[in-house]
């Protein structure tokens, strides 16, 4: 049985909890509908009709009385990395991929996870194989935004 990557769940979860809060957020702002019942017998009282300029209350506000901003989820995160450069030639098998980010952000490197610092700063060592290596760095952000890059960087080992 095949197991997924680090990346595979990290961008897996951040999907489940952008729709978590997409379906949340539509439940405190859309009224609640039900099926329409069967017609009643004549004889039953039927509910009042609304007041006119009375609004039905769709879902309290939250303490304080003030609704939350909305968060937009997807937009482009920042994502620059300083070293190595693209199509580089290295004579060494293991790499330090640094760069910047959004503060706190959650990088990965070739599956390789870490978290940005307070500034944004990250670094991950990677392994790299002989010949050209693909390195892809993913970046993500609590709010759901992101960011990618791929880069080639190639391994020949030395003489």
């Amino acid at each position: 049985m095949k197991s997924k990557s680090p990346v595979g769940i990290l961008l897996g979860g951040l999907a489940t909890v952008a729709l978590l809060f997409v379906l949340l957020a539509g439940c405190a702002t859309a009224p609640i509908t039900t099926p329409a019942p069967a017609p009643a017998p004549a004889a039953t009282p039927t509910a009042p009709e609304p007041k006119p300029g009375v609004s039905p209350v769709l879902a309290p506000a939250p303490v304080g009385g003030t609704q939350p901003s909305p968060v937009t989820a997807g937009t482009q995160l920042k994502l620059t990395v300083t070293e190595p450069g693209d199509n580089v030639v290295v004579d060494t098998d293991k790499i330090e991929v640094k760069g910047t980010t959004g503060p706190d952000a959650v990088v990965s490197v070739n599956n390789e996870i870490a978290t940005a610092d307070s500034l944004g700063n990250f670094a991950v060592t990677i392994m790299l194989e002989e010949g050209p290596n693909i390195v892809e760095v993913f970046t993500s952000d609590e709010s759901g935004n992101e960011a990618n890059l791929t880069l080639i960087v190639s391994y020949l080992k030395g003489g």
